[in-house]
């Protein structure tokens, strides 16, 4: 195979293995932000999953293995599950009714001093 194809697949494997799971759970199943204390050890718990995950691969296909792509994935992971979008606020908002205060009435909007 072309040295271009090899490294195009092994760059594929590598996404889908270590970065796509984390993608589908953040914004396709909780799709709302992690609290960065449990998104750092989801990040480093997958990581080191992934990477026995690539060294059982690795050692069926002859390959050889580094931990280089898991540490920076896993700091990409770590910032996707942190990462805030649109809808964030209203799932926050929606849970501090739950929590017996109003959005409406928390102390930091309140006009009381």
């Amino acid at each position: 195979m072309d040295k271009f194809v090899v490294i195009l697949l092994n760059l594929v494997i590598t996404f889908s293995i270590c970065s796509l799971p984390i993608i589908i759970y953040r914004f396709g199943i909780r799709k709302y932000a992690v609290a960065p204390k449990k998104a750092k050890w989801i990040s480093i718990l997958y990581g080191i999953f992934a990477f026995v995950l690539i060294c059982v691969i690795a050692f069926f296909l002859d390959g050889k293995v580094t931990g280089g792509p898991e540490i920076v994935w896993s700091i990409i992971n770590y910032n996707l599950l942190k990462k805030e979008g649109e809808n964030d606020y209203l799932y926050y908002r929606d849970n501090s009714e739950t929590n017996g205060q109003s959005a409406d009435t928390d102390a930091s909007l309140s006009d009381k001093p």
